[in-house]
């Protein structure tokens, strides 16, 4: 009976580690291959799991380098499970579209809305950021409500990247009256930008 009990303990202890295994495997399917280099800048990124259990969220990150740079954006799609999966997958692959063509990073943003609006489940609330990094360590940031990004700068110090007025998430169709957060940094031989996700 004590064999039993034991062998039902460890299924049970061992089953959440495999369902976040399974949840993270399935959150990083949408998401391409993020560059290593962009210019004279290096780019890092990880992707893990933190869902409990079953629950899958919605986080994601995507860079495509673009002449003089490269485009980023980091998102949080506001729901769990499948339905964050599939917005998942319309957010990067909308970013992918536009991201090597758009004159301006609000080009980009248009169009993830635009892929956002045809969506039919209801799921679509995304907070973002959207950032233009220049070779010349210039950075255009759109915020859409998402956490402003933090710089570490190479002498230790550290500031926030936040707009001066915050945009709304992406999703509500605000009209055209509605802007995002928009922003200037720049960069200098040393310094960090970190995308987070959302808390």
């Amino acid at each position: 009976m004590s064999d039993n009990i034991a062998t039902l303990r460890l299924r049970t202890e061992t089953k959440p580690t495999d369902v976040r295994a399974v949840a993270d495997t399935v959150q990083k399917v949408p998401l391409g291959p993020v560059p290593s280099r962009a210019g004279a800048g290096r780019i890092a990124h990880s992707h893990t799991s933190a869902a409990h259990a079953a629950e899958i969220g919605g986080d994601l990150h995507e860079a495509v380098t673009v002449p003089g740079g490269v485009r980023i954006t980091v998102a949080d799609i506001q729901s769990k499970g499948l339905p964050a999966v599939r917005g998942a997958a319309v957010v990067p692959a909308a970013f992918r579209q536009a991201a090597p063509h758009a004159a301006r990073p609000s080009g980009v943003d248009e169009r993830i809305e635009q892929a956002l609006k045809r969506r039919t489940d209801g799921e679509r609330l995304v907070t973002a950021v959207l950032a233009e990094v220049g070779d010349d360590g210039g950075v255009r940031l759109l915020n859409f409500g998402h956490p402003a990004p933090p710089i570490r700068r190479g002498a230790g110090s550290v500031e926030l990247a936040e707009p001066p007025v915050p945009g709304p998430p992406l999703g509500l169709d605000c009209g055209t009256d509605a802007q995002p957060g928009a922003g200037r940094v720049r960069l200098r031989p040393g310094d960090r930008i970190l995308f987070p996700p959302t808390a």
